[in-house]
């Protein structure tokens, strides 16, 4: 589990006042770096650009220099939640190369190193939108350039929260094509393809992900937007170099006969309730049924282990929960969350 797929949490935003351009140093600052690539190659001369996230965060937005020729890029951000891009030229455009943190939004906590690998792909030809009694935005979704089949398109009326869960429209691709009817307003369009299938869950090395270089795509009555998106290929995760200390919650799921649930899920919460999107999830558990979460800091985490990621809970669904809590004397906790079937409670 990584960072990177944590929500933004009003309680543990830590964003601190401060300035990056050109280098100059921000005070109480984390640094961010990695390797900008397309197919696997380093790419120079790549900007990352960081869209501070929440209510404190004011909008803020910060430049990397360019990469350097292995394609390595570093910049120093005050502590908070990003949302990464990254482009060649003065910004995203057709011809250039783009692309975006599969995994955001990042957290970047203070006095911490935290790798990030983003990889690129060139952005296609856009065709030209047309006139429409149905305003909306149709389109095809590709991976080296061809359609991709059985992929998921998320819009997203707002960037806020990094981007998570279905958004305000999920719609399945059988064969990549999309023609939706929409009424005015700004979206911003996402297509995820998980080579275990399905709509929900954390992405894993190999699953697809793509951005809109345009977003969001503004719609206005009578006119079809028509877009071209492809797919990037997710690679690397999200590393926490360095950062004292660095908090962890990790164990097992098990079953009431003391068996480890294989592909689980464990899912934290910000109250009690367990309701509603989670503030960060962990990756599929093993078939010893253990899994580790990176935290963000000292406090309550409410945790609720399941055996499918998203969806209402089945009659045959194994689920179980606890409390953690973190302190500065004991940043890591290591828990066994026991799980039974929903009819058996």
């Amino acid at each position: 589990m990584s960072f990177a797929a944590f929500g933004p949490r009003a309680a543990a935003i830590l964003l601190l006042l401060g300035l990056y351009f050109s280098g100059v140093a921000v005070l109480h600052a984390g640094s961010l770096e990695g390797v900008l690539s397309e197919g696997g190659r380093p790419v120079p001369a790549v900007r990352v650009q960081a869209a501070a996230l929440g209510l404190e965060a004011g909008g803020k937005v910060f430049l990397s220099p360019p990469s350097a020729e292995d394609g390595r890029y570093r910049m120093e951000l005050p502590a908070g939640y990003y949302r990464l891009i990254a482009f060649t030229g003065a910004a995203p455009a057709e011809g250039g190369l783009f692309g975006m943190d599969a995994d955001g939004p990042v957290f970047v906590p203070e006095d911490a190193v935290i790798r990030v690998q983003i990889a690129l792909a060139e952005v296609p030809a856009q065709p030209a939108p047309v006139s429409s009694p149905q305003s909306g935005i149709a389109g095809v979704v590709q991976y080296e350039g061809g359609a991709v089949e059985r992929s998921y398109l998320y819009l997203y009326s707002t960037a806020d929260k990094g981007f998570k869960g279905p958004g305000d429209r999920l719609i399945p691709l059988e064969n990549g094509s999309f023609d939706l009817s929409l009424p005015e307003g700004d979206y911003y369009v996402i297509a995820r393809k998980r080579r275990r299938g399905g709509a929900y869950g954390p992405l894993a090395a190999g699953d697809l992900f793509g951005y809109f270089h345009g977003n969001p795509i503004r719609v206005v009555a009578g006119v079809k937007k028509k877009i071209v998106l492809p797919l990037i290929e997710k690679r690397d995760p999200l590393e926490v170099v360095s950062v004292e200390p660095l908090w962890t919650i990790s164990g097992r799921i098990v079953g009431r006969d003391g068996r480890p649930l294989e592909g689980g899920y464990v899912l934290v919460y910000d109250s009690k309730e367990l309701k509603g999107v989670p503030a960060f999830s962990s990756l599929p558990t093993g078939p010893d049924g253990s899994f580790t979460l990176n935290a963000q800091g000292p406090g309550q985490y409410y945790l609720k282990a399941r055996s499918q990621f998203a969806g209402p809970a089945t009659q045959e669904e194994f689920t179980g929960g606890l409390r953690v809590e973190l302190s500065q004397g004991s940043p890591n906790a290591k828990v066994e969350i026991h799980v039974e079937r929903t009819t058996e409670k």
